[in-house]
């Protein structure tokens, strides 16, 4: 049993009256807290009702129609870690927003007193900045291949900048739209909180911004500000490391696992060894030309200049 049901039942009061016993109201109010199902289809459909709503969305809004991608609600795993609230998959057509921290929203608005019913709605503008932020990062990668012909498929620290810009550019909207959602600082959720972070940051100027950014990306390889040898010095580094880990890993003799739990967990690791060491690769073959690398290069620095410019017309 599900050690939240079980608190559940321990907590229910003793039925002191007939009808059906308190128990199972309990179990019943504790499942539905506790399940994201209820409110998956109305998020989906709020968020791009949000989405129709800002001016500053409606490229996004366009990209995502002609592309028919999904937006998904799923547990942590080895599509979306535990530490992001979001994240863009290409090959599977699919952006997915991690069910966790949107169970913790919905816990956080119910304290606060908020309609069974306004949930799914306030939490569509309350993610809204993720959900910016991720088809940013689509929308980066599908121009670069029209632009470039290159599908890149690893994100330097500049598509970061970019993904962030745009959020501040959209998230800024958002709030002059429904000013209602952010009025009161008490009912800001958690997962708001980077957010008005990035508001503040871009107040200061888009380098406050950027610099926000590479705190939290440290380590991330630059290509706007490292030289090309050291990229290619540290991306060859990388690469190296997880080919030994991939090496240790053929070494190991399933036949002697037996724990469903570990199995599972070596496939994970497996598989992100695999995808990392095939994301290097490709990398390093971009940085070892130097015509793609001035191409890469430029398109980025084309696309922050240009998005620095939109996000700071929006400064309060």
């Amino acid at each position: 049993m599900q050690a939240w049901l079980l608190a559940a039942l321990l907590a229910a009061p003793v039925p002191v009256s007939a009808g059906e016993p308190s128990w199972k109201k309990a179990l019943r109010e504790q499942a539905a807290l506790h399940s994201w199902d209820p409110l998956d289809g109305r998020f989906a459909n709020e968020t791009v009702a949000a989405l129709q709503r800002l001016r500053s969305a409606a490229e996004h809004l366009r990209f995502v129609k002609a592309r028919g991608i999904d937006l998904k609600v799923t547990e942590p795993n080895e599509r979306l870690p535990a530490t992001a609230i979001g994240s863009y998959i290409e090959e599977e057509n699919a952006m997915y927003i991690n069910q966790d921290e949107l169970m913790k929203g919905a816990g956080e608005l119910r304290r606060q007193g908020a309609p069974e019913e306004a949930i799914p709605e306030i939490l569509a503008w309350k993610f809204l900045p993720t959900t910016i932020h991720e088809i940013r990062h689509a929308m980066t990668r599908d121009r670069i291949r029209r632009q470039l012909g290159i599908d890149l498929k690893l994100n330097p620290l500049e598509g970061e900048y970019i993904s962030f810009l745009d959020e501040a550019r959209v998230f800024r909207e958002a709030v002059r739209v429904r000013p209602e959602l952010w009025s009161d600082p008490s009912r800001i959720l958690e997962v708001e909180r980077t957010a008005g972070r990035i508001l503040e940051e871009l107040d200061r100027g888009v380098p406050a911004l950027q610099a926000m950014v590479d705190a939290m990306y440290d380590g991330k390889p630059s290509l706007l500000r490292e030289p090309r040898d050291k990229l290619i010095e540290e991306y060859e580094r990388r690469r190296a490391s997880l080919e030994k880990d991939a090496d240790e890993l053929l070494k190991t003799d399933l036949r002697t696992i037996t724990d469903a739990d570990t199995r599972e967990d070596l496939a994970e690791v497996a598989y992100t060894v695999a995808d990392g060491i095939v994301l290097y690769k490709q990398m390093l073959g971009i940085l070892k030309s130097p015509a793609r690398y001035e191409q890469l290069q430029g398109f980025y620095r084309r696309e922050v200049e240009s998005l620095g410019k939109a996000a700071a017309k929006t400064k309060r």
